[in-house]
């Protein structure tokens, strides 16, 4: 059984291993690019009827204006979001491209062509549940409707229960600057005033500022309990522990670091001396070769000296002569 053959039944589709290779070949991966031969089909399906599926998915279940969710299928398929998906599915030892094709570039792509493989292939269930798992889960805080967790005045009201037992109470007021928005805690306890132009702005501008009030208040209770001081002396070690795993992570790095220069410092000394012992033997040779032209010169001469001396003076002279 081939790798896409085990991929394929992660999906419950292994009678379709076949297409998954197809889905993950790019057109690059032929001489010829030809188009029909890659994943361009893969792809479109990936990018638009599936993208349509989980549009499907968000207008049923989920509640929000038709823009809100536009942004929402916008985000789920982000590059970043496809190239994760890629890396969680370990992808780059299934795709298959061109030497020219820039893949780590174009991760998303494969990413889209599986998707489109599963659009054709898979099931339904499958489909839904690949759906639920991969693209609604991972933005299922951002699906949801602002609640009142999420409201600010709903948040000061909790603090304010903990730390002074009665809800936050906010008044605005009309004033020469604007408006002045008072948040306070009981009748005599004023945690917060803010002014604006903006009725709305100086109410958000109180009810953040409170908030914080709030919040040092409980930091501040919590400093008195003995748990406190353990809790803080165990996030202490835990940074520290931290620190100390990055700091030796740096050290090993840099020691990795130096022991790669030494090493390319040995081997630029090995290739000098290479280069020095080809050298000296280049001129050791040059030496010898010299030698033996002046030997065999002084031989030269020797013969033409003892041809000549059984000459007469005459004929040395004229030959002594012509030479000249």
């Amino acid at each position: 059984m081939n790798k896409y053959s085990l991929l394929a039944l992660k999906f419950k589709t292994g009678g379709a291993s076949a297409e998954l290779k197809k889905a993950m070949t790019h057109k690059s991966f032929y001489k010829k690019d030809d188009e029909s031969q890659g994943n361009s089909r893969y792809v479109f399906g990936g990018m638009f009827a599936f993208k349509g599926e989980v549009a499907q998915v968000l207008l049923r279940y989920v509640s929000g204006t038709g823009t809100q969710l536009q942004h929402a299928l916008g985000k789920m398929f982000k590059t970043v979001h496809m190239e994760s998906l890629f890396a969680y599915f370990d992808l780059g030892q299934y795709i298959r491209h061109g030497t020219d094709f820039d893949a780590a570039g174009h991760r998303h792509i494969f990413v889209f062509g599986l998707l489109g493989w599963l659009c054709e292939h898979a099931s339904e269930e499958v489909r839904k549940e690949f759906i639920t798992r991969h693209f609604i889960l991972p933005f299922s805080n951002e699906l949801v409707p602002p609640s009142k967790n999420r409201d600010m005045e709903a948040q000061c009201n909790v603090l304010a229960r903990t730390v002074y037992g009665c809800k936050v109470k906010l008044t605005v007021q009309e004033s020469e600057e604007g408006f002045q928005a008072t948040a306070s805690a009981g009748s005599d306890r004023v945690l917060a005033v803010e002014h604006s132009v903006s009725y709305r702005y100086s109410r958000h501008k109180a009810l953040k500022k409170a908030l914080h009030a709030l919040m040092d208040a409980i930091e501040a209770q919590d400093r008195l309990n003995p748990a406190y001081e353990l809790q803080q002396q165990r996030l202490n070690d835990i940074l520290l522990q931290k620190q100390e795993a990055e700091k030796a992570e740096k050290a090993k790095a840099y020691a990795e670091k130096l022991e790669q220069k030494k090493e390319e410092r040995r081997e630029k000394k090995a290739r000098q001396k290479e280069q020095a012992i080809e050298a000296d033997i280049k001129r050791r040779k040059s030496k010898a070769n010299a030698k033996l032209r002046k030997e065999q010169e002084a031989q030269r001469a020797a013969e033409t000296a003892a041809k000549m001396s059984g000459m007469s003076a005459n004929k040395r002279r004229h030959l002594q002569d012509k030479a000249k």
